[in-house]
């Protein structure tokens, strides 16, 4: 009988997926972390940024044969389906020290739950639309292949360059295969996880648990936030919600047939919800009338490069130097040029005005990390180390800001 370790070694010899040499990565820079393992940024030669799926950091022997399993499952399931285009793609794979470790696209715009919390005050109807769209788009390409995801919530929603992917398909599965014993009928987050799953414990999720949790989605698209977030007792959330019909409210100023749609998609009963083929067909009929008011100085919907594109090059020639004179860089500085070199670089008409850029930048930097801030200022260091080197004059009285 082949072991899994010969059987991916195989599949490496006979191309059947990418093999990419370790040494080839570098700047890693952790992005997720759960019960599955972890998710790392990092560069890829000659490539640029890619995602690394490893699928449990656990390094006991006893466990090693359970992690290459669940590895070979998704690796195989996303060879299946990686050429649609609201699914995050796989690459390839690699190996560290360790483990075999999936190679997947990356996404520049973070997580759904994220890219809604920062973003949400700047999305138009239309553009919600098209995001509840992308997501339904690329489940109605699974259930087309007999799949169901049975895991979907923000954070495995994932947006690049505009573009939302479904990800994580650790417990997905063939429909065929799903058992009443399966591991994913219990697992995820309750306020996406079918209600018969809390109900009765021998419930196998099907594609009608999907669409409950599509349902959901579509909620936290129109309202910008993450469904009972100010609930802390999670267990008692569960049987709210699975046994006394709790629902989240619809947000003021949904569209009627939008908000409809999901409440039918959450309906208790799996029977009375739509199919997905139903659900898309709905959405393209839900159709949000263009304000009169000029779309003019809208300001894109997108996150900064990071690492950031802006080089040392481009800042100093920009016309900035003598600014650079009594105002030393500083990394919020620095952070706005990248934004304005992004924005010139994706807006073709007119400029937002600088008043409305500067507070939506604003209030993107202070929502990033420590480490995203730590590389601006690292970039700011370099700028300044050169105007140094060229002997620019620096006022030594002026105190860069710190944030």
């Amino acid at each position: 009988m082949t072991s899994v370790i010969e059987w991916i070694e195989e599949k490496i010899k006979n191309e059947y997926i990418h093999y990419f040499e370790y040494d080839k990565f570098s700047h890693f820079y952790e992005v997720g972390r759960g019960s599955f393992g972890e998710v790392i940024k990092a560069n890829l030669a000659n490539k640029g940024l890619v995602a690394l799926k490893i699928i449990s950091s656990k390094n006991s022997k006893e466990k090693l044969n359970e992690v290459n399993d669940e590895f070979v499952k998704e690796l195989k399931l996303l060879r299946e389906i990686d050429y649609h285009s609201n699914i995050n793609r796989i690459l390839g794979i690699t190996k560290d020290s360790k483990s075999y470790i999936l190679v997947l696209e990356y996404a520049n715009e973070g997580n759904l739950r994220d890219y809604l919390k920062n973003n949400f005050a700047f999305l138009k109807w239309n553009y919600k639309i098209k995001m509840a769209l992308d997501i339904t788009n690329g489940l109605k390409f699974l259930h087309s292949k007999e799949i169901i995801h049975r895991d979907l919530h923000s954070k495995n929603i994932l947006v690049n360059n505009g573009k939302l992917l479904i990800a994580d398909f650790g417990l997905s599965k063939k429909l065929a295969e799903v058992t009443t014993s399966s591991m994913g009928n219990k697992m995820g987050m309750y306020e996406y996880i079918e209600p018969q799953c809390i109900k009765n414990i021998k419930y196998k999720k099907d594609k009608k648990s999907d669409i409950y949790s599509l349902g959901v989605l579509l909620w936290e698209i129109s309202s910008g936030r993450p469904p009972f977030h100010d609930y802390y007792n999670r267990n008692l959330l569960a049987i709210h919600i699975s046994f006394n019909n709790l629902r989240e409210k619809p947000t003021e100023g949904t569209h009627s047939k939008y908000q409809q749609l999901y409440k039918e998609c959450w309906d208790d009963e799996p029977k009375s919800r739509p199919n997905i083929e139903e659900v898309y067909k709905i959405l393209n009929t839900v159709t949000v009338k263009k304000s009169k008011k000029s779309a003019k100085h809208q300001i894109p919907f997108f996150r900064l490069p990071f690492p950031p594109e802006l080089t040392v090059e481009e800042i100093l020639r920009s016309g900035t130097k003598d600014k650079f004179r009594s105002n030393p860089p500083n990394r919020y500085f620095i952070y706005r040029l990248a934004f304005l070199k992004e924005l010139r670089k994706r807006t073709a008409d007119d400029i937002a005005p600088m008043s409305k850029i500067s507070a939506h930048v604003s209030s993107m930097w202070f929502n990033e990390s420590t480490p995203v801030r730590d590389v601006y200022k690292e970039l700011s260091d370099q700028v300044e180390s050169r105007l140094k080197e060229k002997s620019v004059r620096i006022n030594e009285s002026y105190k860069p800001l710190s944030y």
